[in-house]
Order: structure tokens, then C-alpha cells, then sequence
């Protein structure tokens, strides 16, 4: 809304949120998903989990977006570049992130999206570079097939949604590579796997949804 008005009332209420969320010491979560998709009676928290950050995506791109409106200071963007640093360590060393790293699905590359992500926005260039450089083989040779298909989404009851829902973060991952000189979005290898493949397939199904 501040984007478009220019109001400076829209940017000062998502600064708002934005300090509840994640800088006041009485309401803010810690940089961690250990209790994420928690299942009570059986586990304090799930590997799947991780995959429910992906809601801060938007975030860092609506601190980005109010900075002209300077309702945030230079000591909260410091603090919450600190903040995604922190959870970025977690999502590399802790349990629950190895295993959802480890994924052969859509929670893999949603990983790294959000990883790659937060690595950018936490002024951790080289971890985000170590990532998309590695994500066309490690996910799409991987997941991909040479027609286009995605093996392991095809196989759920929605199939048509969860392939769109694993091809928008590698969408996003490949916007991420232009900040770095990466080139992910015209990547394939010998056999034709590629984003490319992978959206054609889709669109030949567009009218039948």
C-alpha cells in the first residue's frame, strides 16, 4: 500500500509488524523453526516445517520496499539483517534444516530459496553463491525429467498444484542468481532438463485446470 500511495501511515504500520515479529524482546520469535508443524503427544517439531518460513520471504522484500518512508533505522536493519543471519546458521546446522535440505521434493528447493534468500539479505554473499551455484544440479538434474516433469510432485494428489508450488521457488532462485552474475534460468543440461522444460510442460495443461 505504501508502495503505491506513497502513505507514509502503510510503512509505518508494517514497521510495526515487522519490530513485533522479529525485534522486540517481549513478542519476537527466535531465529529458528525448532517447534514448526509440532504434532502434539509425538514430536516438539518437524524437518517439514522449515518449509513455513517461506512466509519471510515477503518480508524482506517489504523492508526493502518501505526504506524510502525511513520508518525503519539503521540500527533495526542492522538488527534484522542479524536476525536472518542467525536463522540462516540454523537452517544449516540444526536437525530439522539438514533434513529438510535433504528433501527430493519441493521442500528441497524451497530450502534453498529461502536460504539463498535470507544469505543475500544478510550480507552473506557466499553462502547464497555456494547455493545457486550448485541448485541446477543438485535439484534440477535431480527432480527434473527431460520432458518437463517433476517425479515427485506428479506423484501427489495435486499434482498439477504442488509442481507449480515446486517451480516457484526455483523460479526464485533463479532470479536471485541475476544478483550474483548466475545464470539459473537458461541452465540445462544434456538430456534438456531445465526451468525451461520444466514450464513448458506445465503450460500445455493451462486450459485443462
Amino acid at each position: 500500500a505504501y508502495f503505491y500511495t506513497d502513505d507514509p501511515r502503510y510503512a509505518a504500520g508494517a514497521a510495526r509488524a515487522i519490530r513485533t515479529w522479529f525485534l522486540d524482546p517481549a513478542t519476537a520469535m527466535n531465529p529458528n523453526a525448532n517447534f514448526a508443524q509440532a504434532v502434539r503427544g509425538r514430536e516438539d517439531g518437524r524437518a517439514e516445517g522449515v518449509l513455513d518460513t517461506n512466509a519471510f520471504q515477503p518480508v524482506v522484500e517489504t523492508i526493502g520496499l518501505i526504506a524510502p518512508a525511513k520508518v525503519l533505522t539503521p540500527a533495526d536493519t542492522a538488527a534484522l539483517e542479524t536476525w536472518f543471519s542467525r536463522y540462516v546458521d540454523w537452517m544449516q546446522a540444526s536437525r530439522n534444516g539438514r533434513a529438510e535440505q535433504a528433501a527430493k521434493n519441493n521442500h528441497g528447493i524451497w530450502f534453498d530459496d529461502q536460504l539463498a534468500h535470507y544469505a543475500l539479505f544478510a550480507r552473506r554473499p557466499g553462502i547464497a553463491r555456494r547455493v545457486i551455484e550448485a541448485f541446477p544440479k543438485r535439484r534440477i538434474a535431480a527432480q527434473f525429467m527431460p520432458d518437463g516433469r517433476l517425479p515427485a510432485e506428479l506423484a501427489r494428489t495435486r499434482s498439477f498444484h504442488y509442481s507449480i508450488y515446486a517451480l516457484t521457488p526455483a523460479y526464485d532462485v533463479a532470479d536471485l542468481g541475476q544478483c550474483l552474475g548466475i545464470d539459473v534460468w537458461h541452465w540445462q543440461d544434456p538430456k534438456g532438463r531445465g526451468l525451461r522444460s520444466a514450464t513448458a510442460f506445465l503450460a500445455a495443461y493451462r486450459d485443462r485446470m
